[in-house]
Order: structure tokens, then C-alpha cells, then sequence
């Protein structure tokens, strides 16, 4: 009996030894899809698994039920496969959930999420890689993307024609009418501030159609706060480092022994 809590025993701490995966959900439920790629990419990379489930929307109990019905069926997987799993659920802000989190767990590898959840606000608060999956169905059921996701695309890609077809109402204005804008253009006096005010105004229309055109194919700049946020996390740490106290050893030569 004794032989077997020391094996338990020392399997639960080569448990805690090991790296894990922080799977990040807010909405209390995870794609079946998503859930067994998790347990197959932790067992791959001999790591064990984290559910966070935050409940952003302060839904309570309605949320706590769902979360729980989801960390048993992970477990459940995971358990099937050899993984350690362990699951929480906070309410609050995402970027206090996940403040809270870094200050608790010191060996998270790397963060799961769905597509849905804004990375922006993760990288702000944890400097770990971050990867965004999709699911083949909507945790719902149906819809290939998450409803937030499709809205905010959907909203991406109406400003993307919108500002497009401004930008090319205003090239073709100008191209059609060269003589009539030359004219005024070539004036003088209070007339020369034409040309600068077009300028403007055709690189606002022109500069907003690129950028959401480069948000619609799915390429974003880096945010400037996330990242220094970042550099300055690792600053700290160097200074950290730099100043842990050395032991120095000093032998007085007049002491008598």
C-alpha cells in the first residue's frame, strides 16, 4: 500500500514538473474538434493541459455549468490519452483573468484559443505564444467561424468597399476633370492650398482602403503597447538577474587561527 502512494505520489509531482497548455475559452464550451487537438498536441509535446474557461460576460451560473460540462469532457479525453488536466473558471476582464493566471501558473508552454477571442489582449498580459484555432463547426453548430469573428470580418470587408469605392471616385474625379483642376490648382494666393488639402484627403481615403484591405487578408501590425509591454517584462528580468547577490569569500591574512 505504502509502494503504491509513493507511486502516485511521484507521479503527481512529475506531473506538476511538466510544461502545460493554457487552452483559453470564453464562452464556456470548446469545439469536440478543437478539444482533441489540444489532447493530441499535449501528448505530442509531453505536456499536460490548463483549461481556463473566463467568464467575460459575468454570466454566472449558466456560464460555471457549461465550463464544467466542458473540463469533464476534457478530462475525460485527456485521462484516455495519459495527459494531465486540470480546469478553472474566472469571471472578470479577460486581461485580469489572464494577469491572474501568469502570477499563478509559472510553466505554461504556450495559449490555445479560438478564433473568436482577441489575441491583442492576451499578448498585452503574457508574453507566450499564442495560437488561434478554428473549428470545422460552430461551438453552437453550423457556421464555420465563430459569430464574432464572421461579424467582425464582415465589418472589415464593408469598410474595405467603402473606402475602395470612395478612392476610386476621387481618382476618377480628378482624372476626368484634369484641365478644370489644373486651372484651379495653378491659380496662386489662397489656391495653392488645393493641392495640399488633396493630398490629404486622397491619402485618407487611400491609406484607409489598404489598411483594411491588409486586415481582411489577415495581416495586422504589431500592436505598439503589447509589444512593449513585452520588452519591458524581459527587461525586468534581466535586471533581475543581473542584480541576485554573489557569494564572495575573503581570508584576512593578520587573523590568528
Amino acid at each position: 500500500m505504502m509502494a503504491e502512494d509513493v507511486l502516485m505520489k511521484n507521479s503527481k509531482t512529475q506531473s506538476s514538473m511538466k510544461r502545460k497548455i493554457l487552452v483559453l475559452d470564453d464562452q464556456g464550451s470548446f469545439p469536440e474538434d478543437l478539444m482533441e487537438y489540444a489532447v493530441h498536441l499535449a501528448e505530442r509535446l509531453r505536456h499536460d493541459l490548463l483549461v481556463l474557461s473566463a467568464d467575460t460576460a459575468w454570466e454566472g451560473e449558466g456560464f460555471r455549468k457549461r465550463a464544467g460540462d466542458m473540463a469533464k469532457a476534457f478530462r475525460t479525453k485527456a485521462e484516455a490519452n495519459g495527459i494531465g488536466c486540470e480546469s478553472m473558471v474566472r469571471k472578470g476582464d479577460l486581461g485580469a483573468v489572464i494577469q491572474e493566471i501568469k502570477e499563478k501558473e509559472k510553466r505554461i508552454g504556450f495559449i490555445l484559443t479560438d478564433a473568436g477571442i482577441d489575441r491583442r489582449i492576451i499578448a498585452e498580459h503574457i508574453p507566450l505564444p499564442i495560437f488561434s484555432m478554428e473549428s470545422k463547426h460552430h461551438r453552437n453548430g453550423g457556421m464555420l467561424m465563430t459569430k464574432r469573428a464572421t461579424d467582425q470580418k464582415k465589418k472589415t470587408a464593408m469598410k474595405t468597399a467603402g473606402f475602395g469605392v470612395i478612392t476610386a471616385i476621387l481618382y476618377a474625379a480628378v482624372f476626368m476633370n484634369a484641365d478644370t483642376v489644373m486651372n484651379y490648382f495653378t491659380r496662386g494666393g489662397w489656391y495653392a492650398a488645393l493641392p495640399v488639402a488633396s493630398v490629404f484627403i486622397f491619402s485618407f481615403a487611400h491609406g484607409a482602403f489598404a489598411g483594411n484591405l491588409w486586415s481582411l487578408l489577415g495581416i495586422e501590425a504589431v500592436q505598439k503597447d503589447a509589444l512593449r509591454e513585452v520588452e519591458r517584462k524581459v527587461i525586468q528580468k534581466k535586471q533581475k538577474i543581473a542584480k541576485k547577490p554573489r557569494a564572495y569569500s575573503y581570508v584576512n591574512p593578520f587573523h590568528r587561527i
